[in-house]
C-alpha cells in the first residue's frame, strides 16, 4: 500500500497547518562509510545487540540517521560470522564515534 503524504493536512483546530519541509539533502556531519567496507563493532558500538558484530555494508540510511543527532547512523548490511561466513542481512544502528575511531 503506498500512502501519498501530500495528501495529509494537518489542522490545529481551524486552519490548515503546512508542515515545515526539510530537504531530503540535509547537510550533515556523519561520516561516509564505503558500501563494501567490513565493520567489526563492539558490543557497546551498535544498539540492540549484545555481541561483537562484523558487518559488510550495503545501505547507509541518512534518512534515519538524522534523527540522532549525528551520534549514530544506520547502516544495513550482511552479518558475518567469525570466519567471514554470511549470517543474514540486518540493520545496524551504529555509533559514530566507532566509525570515526576505526579510520
Amino acid at each position: 500500500m503506498n500512502i501519498d503524504l501530500s495528501e495529509i493536512v494537518v489542522t490545529d483546530g481551524e486552519e490548515p497547518v503546512t508542515p515545515p519541509e526539510v530537504p531530503l539533502s540535509a547537510p550533515t556531519t556523519l561520516p561516509d562509510v564505503l558500501l563494501g567496507r567490513v565493520l567489526t563493532l563492539g558490543k557497546e558500538d551498535w544498539r540492540y545487540g549484545c555481541r561483537r558484530l562484523r558487518l559488510r555494508v550495503e545501505q547507509v540510511r541518512h534518512d534515519l540517521s538524522r534523527y540522532y543527532d549525528d551520534e549514530w547512523i544506520w547502516l544495513v548490511g550482511e552479518a558475518l560470522g567469525p570466519d567471514g561466513a554470511p549470517q543474514g542481512r540486518m540493520g545496524a544502528l551504529v555509533r559514530v564515534a566507532a566509525l570515526v575511531a576505526a579510520d
